[in-house]
């Protein structure tokens, strides 16, 4: 009997290559759990939470944001954030733990566990 292999997403996010790749994997997977209940419980069970919460946890950057602007021909300018990769990964992993945490009560109870938080905060 074969034993599964550790999907390419997981791995990525334990141990990434670039942040660029971190990033993409975070969408890969953002993309895959969003309305999907049994793809969220089977990602828990893997052990997604703690490389997440590895991303939540790291140092945030200090100082204003870098902004462009967009042309165009609209009365007010627009500008756009450009997020580094980091900014983009800890934004990606919130967006990824508020998915979790809509799954079902045991799902919350056990993403929650993961993270620190006590079940009934979750």
């Amino acid at each position: 009997m074969t034993r599964p292999s550790t999907p390419p997403i997981l791995t990525e996010l334990r141990s990434p290559s670039t942040p660029a790749s971190q990033v993409a994997a975070l969408r890969a997977l953002k993309n895959e759990i969003i309305g999907h209940e049994q793809k969220k419980e089977m990602w828990i069970g893997l052990g997604v939470v703690t490389p997440i919460v590895r991303i939540l946890n790291t140092s945030k950057g200090v100082g204003k944001r870098k902004s462009r602007e967009i042309n165009g021909a609209s009365k007010h300018k627009e500008k756009k954030v450009v997020r580094t990769d980091e900014e983009e990964a800890r934004l990606q992993a919130i967006i990824i733990v508020g998915s979790l945490a809509q799954g079902t009560v045991g799902m919350s109870r056990h993403a929650g566990e993961g993270m620190g938080v006590p079940y009934g905060l979750v």
